[in-house]
């Protein structure tokens, strides 16, 4: 209906103590602008690294991804009204500091997929995927700490695409993963070196 939908954090206003930041979301569906917050964000002050947003083409319903930070690691939370009414969801293990960098696409079968980085004991580049509204969680590349700053798009045969960084501060090669859950191709020769925050879209061909 071309109404916008938005997401973020709410920081504290003390630096210090960071226990009400909250993910709040703003929309003009009404014709005016109303906010709503959804809940304790789990923040450390740096951004609580990351929050993605979809909304359904059809049904209008607004999924949100966002970082959670409890006990030193970062994990992932789905928010959705697509019930009718704000629940949320977590996707991913809340013992591993998988929560880094979201991003997220939805299929042309309403399927979400969030690609993501998980950083400390792991530098890994793992994709969460809700396929008839269930969450499975898989590592798309564990190879030469590959998955920093992930973006993601999916074209019209469903083949999802990932873009990501080589962490390594002296190369910075850009990665492209395609494919589908389970199944990935990947194509290494992208950017050179000294390549940061790439971002993938797809055309209509």
């Amino acid at each position: 209906q071309g109404a916008i939908h938005i997401a973020y954090v709410d920081y504290s206003t003390d630096p210090a103590d960071h226990s009400d930041d909250v993910l709040r979301y703003a929309t003009n569906a009404s014709g005016t602008w109303a906010f709503t917050t959804l809940g304790y964000s789990g923040s450390d002050g740096q951004g609580g690294r990351g929050t993605a947003i979809v909304i359904h083409p059809i049904t209008d319903a607004v999924h949100i991804v966002t970082t959670m930070y409890e006990n030193s690691s970062r994990y992932l939370q789905n928010h959705t009204n697509e019930g009718g009414s704000w629940v949320n969801e977590t996707i991913t293990d809340t013992t591993k500091d998988e929560g880094h960098d979201p991003a997220m696409a939805m299929d042309g079968n309403g399927n979400l997929h969030v690609a993501y980085y998980c950083k400390s004991g792991c530098n890994d580049l793992r994709l969460s995927s809700r396929m008839n509204g269930v969450w499975q969680n898989e590592t798309v590349s564990s190879t030469n700490d590959i998955g920093q700053d992930p973006d993601i798009a999916i074209d019209s045969q469903g083949t999802i695409h990932i873009v990501s960084r080589y962490a390594s501060l002296s190369s910075g090669r850009i990665y492209l993963h395609s494919g589908t859950p389970g199944s990935w191709t990947v194509n290494t020769g992208l950017g050179g070196g000294n390549a940061y925050w790439p971002v993938v879209g797809v055309d209509s061909n």
